[in-house]
């Protein structure tokens, strides 16, 4: 296991290139244009998503997101932050793993957020 992220404890030495989407394309290219379940472990790259999960939010159901604080990626300030940006934008938390790295999250349908 390693990650691209230069913080990151087991970040390798070499740099790879991979084809990635971004969310929206994922969602317009489901049939129904909603994800259900949104599960994120992306070694680090997830705080750089959370902007285009709040902007997404009506397209994503339940939200399973690990943070990396815990290996050296961000601080665990920005874990708060971002859970914290979720919860307001109308994703209810109702799950933290026992090591505080899993966050499950609910949107709320009657969310009333800008």
């Amino acid at each position: 296991m390693y990650s691209s992220s230069e913080s990151h404890m087991y970040a390798a030495n070499k740099k790879i290139s991979l084809p990635v989407r971004t969310l929206a394309t994922v969602i317009h290219s489901v049939s129904t244009g909603f994800i259900d379940v949104l599960k994120l472990d992306i070694e680090g790259a997830e705080y750089d998503l959370i902007d285009d999960i709040i902007a997404h939010r009506s397209s994503v159901g339940q939200l399973l997101i690990e943070f990396h604080h815990r290996i050296g990626v961000a601080p665990l300030s920005e874990t708060v932050r971002s859970v914290d940006r979720l919860r307001e934008a109308g994703f209810a938390l109702f799950h933290v793993s026992s090591t505080s790295s899993e966050f499950s999250f609910l949107r709320q349908p009657d969310a009333n957020v800008v």
